[in-house]
């Protein structure tokens, strides 16, 4: 692994122990009682369990449209590509018709 790896990784480390310790010394030196705390931490995971299919609903519509525009996107390249291609279909015939005729003349 690189040492720029290895320096996120401990970063993200020490990062997440901070919080976890951050979240524990709150919890132990909070101004209410262990009952109140919990009731509290319950009510939050209520709310976060209750706004996750709307946020679930949301990032999925997002994704529609995004999905619709690159599809969209993609038939308008693929299209130009075989406009393309029939004219220069076209123009090599054009070539071929041009030497045909002079041949015979």
């Amino acid at each position: 692994m690189s040492r720029k790896a290895d320096t996120s990784i401990s970063f993200g480390v020490g990062l997440l122990a901070g919080m976890v310790g951050g979240i524990i010394a709150g919890i132990v030196c909070a101004p209410r009682s262990g009952e109140e705390t919990r009731a509290d931490l319950v009510a939050k995971a209520t709310a976060i369990k209750h706004s996750f299919p709307q946020k679930i609903d949301g990032a999925k519509k997002k994704s529609i449209r995004c999905i619709e525009r690159t599809k969209a996107s993609l038939e308008n390249i693929i299209e130009d590509i075989q406009d393309s291609l029939k004219a220069k279909k076209m123009a090599n015939a054009k070539i071929l018709e041009s030497k045909y005729l002079k041949g015979i003349k």
